[in-house]
């Protein structure tokens, strides 16, 4: 079944952000001391739910997490985004004053600011106001809502690198993975299992000269529930977690801990230090949909609450993000198809402030794994991991930037090492991710099979840390640069995990 065009239209007018916005990777610094104290003045205004513009999605593919739920009612409302709401993200060398003189000039609002990166959250609806009056040029043909309008007018100001909208995210939208956790088949531990991803990535033969080291490792995901197999401590104490067997099995991939019990998780004496998107939507009735977490997050809750985990969690030197927007899996739009351009400039949007956030990172000496997404099953030409979320964009725009990133974007293959028939190509490395058992959600003690570059991409994570333990002599970008340059490659000429020769042949 294809999606309608209705669909297609709704998602892009949500997601779309300027097409007069820059459209090349721009050389992006983190603000000055004088700016980010400046900003510090709107970082502590009350964050209230705001109202949400929702449209009906008659449509889905039929390997979307959302085709049941569409069929059985034939309708399914989605939130969209803010009203009124957009991010912008500041020019480093702008002035107190003229951050002062841009917020007045065009009658901005601010909810929110992330002095770290210079990013603030407004409310554009004085400059939709003033439009309306005269006092700022309005194309009345230009077919597009008072949002977009304003956020053409904003993003022609070289004085913001990125102007987008604050749109609406929900666990189907977000998790990149292929089997929805609805579907999940729970098993009850019978013993612990080694699953076949260890030996895949030669992971097992490194335990031994671990010699009881301990790791403490970072997971934002949809949600994570109580379980045997798991070590977890809240990453951001006040959050309350939804639960989900998404967060859970990525946790297991990476801390499944060694003790006789469901799976061996890539790290032994392993805590798992866990968030969830910031979620201040909880007055809206989320979309019905049996074992998996309910609520809707903002974007720039999803933005703040990366950049709380970083800065709570100063010890955590890994950050796994299995995430994704899943564009053909839920609405069967391609995102490298040429009609949605508008799709792209959103993603390249969003990333321009994932890539500030990388930036903060790698000053702190932090790497933030990525899921390469999953939009590829029925695709001729896989689709590039690069529009599959921003996170993903931000890495290899920095990659292309830098000649390296602390960001790595991580593909999935199968036991033969053939490159997953889900998986998006252009990231950096490939993991196992096609059937991977670990925790699940259905209860403590509960375990279950899921595929997906969300699988793959803690492999990853899990690996980085371990190998900067037993070569605590390597830098993060030496550590990197020599996990990516494995031998073996899939049959789609990405670099396959191994660990065990990053180990023995890493060179400072």
């Amino acid at each position: 079944m294809r999606a309608s065009g209705y669909c297609l239209c709704v998602l892009i007018v949500a997601l779309s952000s300027a097409a007069c916005a820059q459209q090349s990777a721009p050389t992006q610094l983190l603000p000055n001391a004088a700016q980010t104290d400046f900003l510090r003045r709107f970082e502590n205004l009350q964050r209230e739910a705001p109202d949400i513009q929702s449209a009906p999605v008659r449509s889905f593919n039929e390997d979307s997490a959302y085709f049941k739920m569409w069929s059985e009612s034939g309708r399914i409302d989605q939130p969209l985004q803010a009203y009124s709401r957009v991010l912008v993200l500041l020019n480093p060398a702008l002035t107190p004053n003229e951050i002062e003189e841009k917020i007045n000039e065009y009658r901005l609002d601010v909810i929110s600011a992330e002095p770290a990166i210079g990013l603030l959250t407004v409310n554009v609806s004085r400059l939709r106001e003033a439009r309306q009056l005269g006092s700022f040029p309005l194309d009345l043909d230009s077919g597009q809502s008072d949002v977009s309008t304003s956020i053409d007018e904003l993003a022609k100001d070289p004085a913001f690198i990125s102007v987008v909208p604050d749109t609406v995210l929900t666990p189907f939208q977000f998790k990149s993975s292929v089997v929805p956790s609805q579907n999940l088949q729970f098993t009850v531990s019978a013993g612990e299992v080694t699953d076949w991803g260890i030996n895949d990535a030669k992971i097992g033969d490194a335990w031994a000269i671990l010699r009881g080291q301990e790791f403490k490792e970072g997971i934002i995901d949809v949600g994570f529930a109580n379980h045997e197999d798991l070590s977890v401590v809240s990453g951001l104490p006040q959050q309350a977690l939804p639960v989900d067997s998404h967060g859970n099995h990525v946790a297991g991939i990476m801390c499944g801990q060694h003790n006789n019990k469901g799976i061996k998780g890539v790290l032994p004496n392993c805590t798992a230090v866990i968030a969830t998107g910031s979620f201040i939507l909880n007055t809206i009735d989320p979309i019905e949909s049996r074992g998996t977490v309910r609520w809707h997050t903002l974007f720039s809750e999803l933005v703040a609450t990366v950049l709380d985990f970083i800065d709570n969690n100063p010890d955590v030197k890994n950050i796994n993000l299995s995430l994704g927007y899943n564009w053909v899996p839920n609405f069967n739009i391609d995102p490298v198809d040429g009609q949605h351009s508008e799709i792209r400039d959103s993603i390249r949007n969003q990333g321009r402030i994932f890539l500030s956030i990388l930036a903060l990172a790698k000053t702190r000496d932090i790497a933030i794994m990525s899921a390469a997404g999953n939009d590829s099953s029925n695709l001729s030409n896989p689709t590039l991991a690069k529009w599959s979320s921003p996170f993903n964009w931000a890495t290899l725009a920095m990659k292309g930037r830098d000649g390296w990133s602390n960001g790595l974007v991580v593909e999935a293959h199968d036991k033969n090492g053939k490159r997953a028939k889900f998986s998006n190509v252009g990231g950096d490395i490939s993991a196992p991710g096609v059937d991977i058992y670990s925790a699940t959600s259905g209860g403590t003690s509960s375990y279950g099979t899921m595929s997906g570059t969300s699988m793959a991409s803690p492999y990853v994570a899990a690996s980085l840390a371990l190998l900067r333990k037993v070569r605590p002599e390597l830098n993060l970008e030496q550590a990197i640069v020599c996990l990516v340059s494995s031998p073996g490659m899939t049959d789609s000429g990405t670099p396959k995990l191994d660990l065990m020769n990053a180990i023995r042949n890493c060179q400072q």
